[in-house]
């Protein structure tokens, strides 16, 4: 009667207990721990992308050389327009910097031509605030290569109301990412800038 009380109640009593326990101090941290870093990193994925749509936003809302032109009273108003946007450059700068270091591991080479485009487009940001007609235009034009850059992030984002659907996201690195790496490259070869080395490769 007692080894059947011990084999049979006692001891899966224990073994539950003390399963419990492990899990509870063992494991648990370290899932939540888990959980917190990948929670981090996508909100932060979101934030520089957030970040990049005001960039494009302000930029798009640019006057041109010619609108200026005509309209000469809006000089001050135009550059007060590029300091905002000169400011919104950095703060997508910013957040950049803020990615998680798994994210930045993992996609370091397009980060670091990223990096480059926005220290391009803050410089052509401090010539057209100095004197922004006949140099507006082409602070538009440079932004409008955005979409090389900006793009590669959005697949990556990783909350349910903004991450695109399963099956672009799998299909991502045949498709869309070569795409992306290819175009943003080249534009920084035309700039005379040397983007980052491709390897290792991305994932």
């Amino acid at each position: 009667m007692d080894h059947f009380f011990w084999r049979s109640i006692v001891t899966p009593i224990v073994v539950a207990v003390v399963g419990t326990l492990l899990v509870e101090y063992l494991a648990k941290p370290r899932l939540e721990a888990r959980k917190v870093r990948l929670l981090q990193n996508r909100a932060a994925v979101d934030a520089f992308t957030l970040a990049m749509q005001r960039v494009g936003q302000l930029a798009g809302a640019l006057p041109s050389d010619d609108f200026l032109a005509r309209n000469p009273r809006l000089h001050e108003f135009a550059k007060s327009a590029i300091s905002e946007l000169d400011a919104a450059t950095d703060a997508a700068s910013r957040a950049l910097s803020g990615l998680g270091l798994p994210y930045v591991v993992k996609h370091r080479s397009h980060i670091g031509r990223t990096a480059m485009y926005l220290g391009y487009l803050r410089g052509r940001c401090f010539i057209a605030g100095e004197k922004p007609l006949g140099n507006i235009t082409m602070l538009k034009s440079a932004y409008e290569e955005l979409e090389k850059f900006d793009k590669y992030y959005q697949v990556h984002l990783g909350f349910k109301d903004s991450q695109r659907r399963w099956l672009p996201r799998v299909l991502w690195r045949w498709t869309k990412q070569r795409k992306y790496v290819d175009e943003s490259s080249q534009f920084l070869a035309e700039l005379g800038l040397e983007p980052p080395s491709p390897k290792p490769p991305e994932e």
